[in-house]
């Protein structure tokens, strides 16, 4: 049996080590180091049919990862949208002149005793 077709029947939709060099134009070392950070990342899996490594994506994982990062994207733009509705834009205030004159940790120790909000008496 010819080992492409070995391959083929052993580990389907798997790409040789030499095959991604060729295509990448980099040396075998460098293809050989970064197919290991994605195997160590189990992004895909490897095997090794004669004297050849062979790997192939790992289409479970990278289908949950998938899944798992559209659901943190789509968390975060809620928490986004919710904080972006708080915000007044039209708050033209700035510091006075004290409050720039303040060490940074007092002015944060001043708001969080008096709030964002307070009003100093005039």
């Amino acid at each position: 049996m010819h080992k492409y077709t070995k391959t083929l029947i052993d580990f389907p939709n798997s790409v040789s080590v030499k095959s991604i060099q060729k295509r990448c134009g980099v040396s075998q070392s460098s293809i050989s180091t970064f197919m290991s950070i994605l195997e160590n990342a189990e992004l895909v899996e490897s095997r090794k049919i004669d004297q050849y490594t062979y790997f192939r994506r790992n289409e479970e994982v990278i289908r949950d990862f998938g899944e798992w990062y559209s659901n943190e994207v789509s968390i975060q733009s809620d928490q986004v949208d919710k904080l972006l509705e708080t915000v007044i834009l039209e708050d033209t205030s700035y510091p006075t002149t004290e409050e720039r004159s303040m060490p940074s940790e007092q002015l944060a120790a001043e708001m969080r005793t008096k709030g964002p909000h307070h009003e100093e008496e005039k």
